[in-house]
């Protein structure tokens, strides 16, 4: 049965994406599904996966729409693809991960208080078997003595049951508690910063156009080149506002990190200052440098057992990791 109400696929850096105006029985779940939406009971409505604060997935929207309307729906679509401010993004996921450690904690709680409940009752319903009580097999209380059993078994499985439950929320809470944490640590601001000036290059090569060498001939030099065009149109548009963005956030996580070394919180090592033969501290353990690369240290790999080959094929990691330097092999 189809829907005579219009349904709403909207978009905005604050909500997602959402599907709105879909009633139960409708015909309209099994598309959403198949086009990746899911729905959620606090919205109230349909929504796309990792979809808040990020630019809308244009092709996923439009293919999702058509499936509705070849279904016989009426679907308007709108969609608002300015970016949120950097800051505002950042205090709102926080305060997401809080709230979902705290809500997180709570259902732990009540999971343990179950498993408490049917533990106690587990113990009313064997306590009759304390000391070693048997079973008195042809006396009148043997029928009672083994319900009693099965219904002591039964709540203790329970109870071990909700136990585990319990547990595996208990993790939950404490992975989002820490959330904040490890998305603030130094050394993951130092790799995010990368991975944003990554992919800001890429988009700026999508923009202005360029060539890559796929092969070459050794003996002739002839060589295989692919060209790409510089972006025009709605496509230019959209990778621009996509550049601007990256750029405003490496502006930020890049504030983040100055202010990490200002304060402490990291060295801020870079090539130029390490130099071959020097110790750094990665990870909580000392290891010899054997070349200072452009982006990475390369350390000896502890792995082999000579010193040779320790050095031969050795270990690299990104500046960003180092805690310490020192000139001389510390003391072990």
């Amino acid at each position: 049965m189809n829907s005579t109400a219009t349904l709403t696929i909207s978009h905005t850096h604050q909500s997602g994406t959402l599907a709105e105006g879909t009633t139960r029985g409708d015909g309209t779940g099994d598309i959403l599904k198949t086009h990746r939406f899911r729905w959620s009971r606090n919205l109230g409505a349909w929504y796309l996966p990792r979809s808040r604060d990020t630019f809308a997935n244009q092709h996923a929207i439009t293919e999702t729409a058509d499936a509705l309307r070849d279904a016989g729906h009426e679907v308007t679509v709108s969609i608002d693809d300015e970016p949120r401010d950097i800051a505002a993004v950042e205090a709102d996921g926080a305060q997401r991960s809080t709230d979902r450690a705290d809500a997180l904690a709570d259902k732990a709680d009540r999971r343990h208080a179950v498993a408490d409940a049917h533990r106690d009752r587990s113990e009313a319903y064997l306590a009759r078997f304390a000391g070693g009580q048997p079973i008195l097999t042809g006396h009148h209380s043997e029928k009672s003595a083994r319900n009693a059993q099965r219904k002591g078994h039964d709540a203790m499985r329970r109870a071990i049951e909700h136990d585990e439950q319990a547990r595996h929320t208990d993790e939950r809470a404490h992975a989002a508690a820490q959330h904040n944490e490890l998305r603030y640590n130094p050394v993951t601001v130092a790799h995010r910063i990368e991975r944003l000036e990554a992919d800001a290059r890429k988009i700026d090569r999508a923009l202005n156009g360029h060539t890559r060498t796929l092969w070459a001939d050794p003996t002739t030099g002839q060589r295989q080149v692919e060209t790409t065009h510089p972006a025009a149109g709605d496509h230019r548009d959209r990778l621009t506002a996509r550049l601007e963005h990256l750029r405003d956030q490496i502006a930020y996580w890049q504030g983040i990190r100055t202010a990490q070394v200002e304060n402490g919180q990291t060295a801020g090592y870079t090539k130029n200052d390490v130099q071959a033969g020097q110790w750094v501290q990665i990870r909580r353990q000392w290891r010899e440098v054997v070349r200072a690369n452009p982006k990475t240290v390369s350390v000896t790999n502890d792995v082999y057992p000579t010193d040779e080959a320790r050095r031969k094929y050795p270990m690299k990691y990104p500046y960003a990791e180092i805690s310490g330097i020192t000139d001389t092999a510390p003391a072990t």
